[in-house]
């Protein structure tokens, strides 16, 4: 039996975990990433740093957590929504798990080079001055374009039943389509913000009803 209040709590602890999360994860994973290929030859100087292998393996590790946080924000707002018969929580469900698996990659590709270095125990320039370079960047393509605009389909769908149940107030319900929009343009990185500020208000704001309430 559905229980209103536990469901309010569990969607408020998990919307807010994941915002916490992806914030984190991303501050530490993407930093000054880009400042490290400024000056070509002090990259591998930044890659061979104990204290940037260990922010790159931590950063991993919560942006790939905060994935499966998000599956479970989804799996949990959704879930009054099933006994409709046009409610999108199925799909909603599967976009979040494919954000998921996408994020997970992501966080794999950005933290390749460091933690690749820490585990070989290389103490030199192994020689991958290419690899250093090409494959952390594949971690911003596949967070900033497929995972963004997986991330950004799952907020429309939970957005779209939000309203037709009144789980959301309006503003939120506006709010949620700007943000699952805006990241068509998520190439720009600036949109993605609105992914975890999105789902932290809709996680503070969102209301199960009692039944018969």
């Amino acid at each position: 039996m559905m229980d209103p209040e536990r469901d309010n709590r569990a969607v408020r602890r998990l919307g807010v975990g994941f915002a916490i999360l992806f914030t984190v994860a991303t501050t530490a994973l993407l930093g000054d990433l880009i400042g490290a290929f400024a000056d070509s030859p002090s990259s591998f100087v930044y890659f061979d740093s104990s204290a940037e292998r260990l922010r790159h393996a931590v950063g991993a590790y919560l942006l790939t957590a905060s994935g499966l946080v998000f599956v479970a924000f989804v799996v949990r707002a959704t879930s009054s929504f099933d006994d409709s018969d046009t409610s999108d929580g199925h799909t909603a469900r599967l976009a979040a798990a494919v954000f998921a698996a996408l994020v997970g990659l992501a966080a794999a590709a950005l933290a390749t080079v460091s933690m690749s270095v820490g585990f070989g125990q290389i103490t030199g320039d192994p020689g991958i001055e290419e690899g250093r370079e090409l494959i952390p960047q594949l971690g911003y393509v596949v967070l900033f374009v497929p995972a963004a605009l997986t991330g950004g389909h799952a907020i429309f769908l939970l957005t779209r039943d939000a309203q037709r149940s009144s789980r959301l107030p309006p503003w939120m319900i506006g709010a949620g389509y700007v943000a699952a929009t805006a990241q068509l343009l998520s190439v720009f990185a600036v949109p993605m913000i609105l992914l975890p500020l999105w789902v932290l208000g809709a996680a503070i704001t969102f209301r199960i009803p009692h039944v018969g309430g």
